[in-house]
């Protein structure tokens, strides 16, 4: 059994196991590619042999380009050879300062990120309303984006999301 655990603006993820009755630290999760401030662990979500690490505040892209404040990303790291390690970084198609990653579910091969602070729907600026993105791990392992929803119902911003087994 795993537990993570993370601290507010931490930088930091935290991986816990019981072992023996009691949870002990069992590995630290960061991501190398963070700028300052980047709130890496305000949100996390684990599914098996899969963590999705929230980075609301991080500025670049999935290939780590086009600087932009309060983009987001969500990191991906899957546990391979008894430790968690690295996968993907993955950030919204529709690149604006959203906060993606401000929150993250995963459930199998399906992982969603909210975008509380999306403001654009087919080009269009509909003010703060957000959007939430769906991720699908395709049979290479990769990670895709498979729907974007962004809808004037979500006035005041995506900020929970949950996936329901299926």
């Amino acid at each position: 059994q795993e537990l993570v655990g993370t601290f507010f603006n931490s930088g930091s993820a935290y991986v816990f196991k019981l072992r023996n009755g009691r949870w002990v630290l069992d590995q630290r999760l960061i991501a190398d590619d963070t700028t300052a401030n980047p709130f890496f662990g305000e949100s996390v979500a684990v599914s098996g042999s899969t963590i999705v690490v929230g980075a609301e505040r991080n500025r670049t892209d999935s290939a780590g380009n086009n600087l932009l404040t309060n983009a987001g990303a969500a990191y991906v790291y899957e546990y391979v050879a008894g430790q968690w390690q690295y996968q993907e970084k993955l950030s919204a198609s529709v690149r604006t300062s959203s906060f993606f990653g401000r929150a993250v579910d995963i459930s199998g091969n399906r992982i969603a990120v909210s975008a509380p602070e999306e403001w654009v729907q087919n080009g269009v600026p509909l003010g703060y309303y957000g959007a939430v993105y769906i991720f699908d791990k395709d049979a290479q392992g990769n990670w895709n984006e498979s729907i974007h929803i962004a809808d004037s119902s979500f006035r005041g911003g995506a900020k929970f999301i949950a996936l329901e087994d299926s």
